[in-house]
């Protein structure tokens, strides 16, 4: 594996059997059409020693965000139980030599020599009620600032819209042509720079925290 390259992280978001095939748990439609892309971009990564971290669902049947009949905003049907096929990441964006990473303090050390993909495991939508996030998110980065941007995506009738958190360093964030509507928080941003460039429609979210700055159309 390449040397890992300095300031840039590729992250992968919950790409597992249940989210991704129809016949999972939590199907997304039309999720297995991206899963050429999701291949080609994760071994372009890693030809160029980007270093790659990943978030994944990691259920038990006692978590608060499952429910029997649930409303598909703070509640879900069981999916990505720990252990289960419908856990499992897709093979094309399957980790190598990964770091499993989970709510519990993490020494940083031990994630800064870490050499392989670092995975983070949740048991909520969001990825920042996993702790070590937004600890070591920065870190990881090499440089102390993270860098993300979400394009052409929809992130409807959830928990959490774009989410950004400062953690211990500076982080940028940029949504571009994208929906965020109907979630309980429209945008997150703690301490960080989050901008909506042109053309993203954020409408009927009960509230928003911290600030957005708007560039170009909207």
């Amino acid at each position: 594996m390449p040397a890992v390259m300095a300031g840039l992280l590729f992250w992968d978001v919950d790409t597992q059997y249940d989210f991704m095939f129809s016949d999972g748990k939590l199907y997304v439609p039309d999720a297995e059409n991206t899963l050429p892309a999701l291949a080609r971009l994760t071994r372009f990564a890693r030809a160029r020693g980007v270093r790659i971290v990943a978030s994944v669902d990691h259920h038990s049947l006692g978590d608060p965000e499952l429910a029997a009949s649930p409303d598909y905003r703070t509640t879900y049907p069981p999916h990505c139980l720990a252990g289960s096929p419908g856990a499992a990441k897709v093979d094309a964006t399957r980790a190598i030599d990964p770091l499993w990473i989970d709510a519990a303090p993490v020494d940083a050390t031990a994630v800064a020599r870490h050499r392989g993909e670092i995975v983070f495991r949740k048991q909520r939508f969001d990825v920042f009620t996993n702790p070590n996030v937004s600890i070591y998110g920065t870190a990881l980065s090499g440089l102390g600032t993270v860098k993300v941007t979400i394009a052409r995506s929809s992130l409807v009738n959830n928990g959490y819209g774009p989410t950004v958190d400062a953690g211990t360093g500076a982080a940028i964030m940029t949504v571009s042509e994208s929906i965020v509507t109907g979630n309980n928080v429209g945008y997150y941003n703690n301490g960080a720079t989050l901008e909506s460039l042109g053309n993203n429609t954020f409408r009927s979210n009960i509230s928003n925290t911290g600030a957005m700055v708007l560039v170009g159309l909207q």
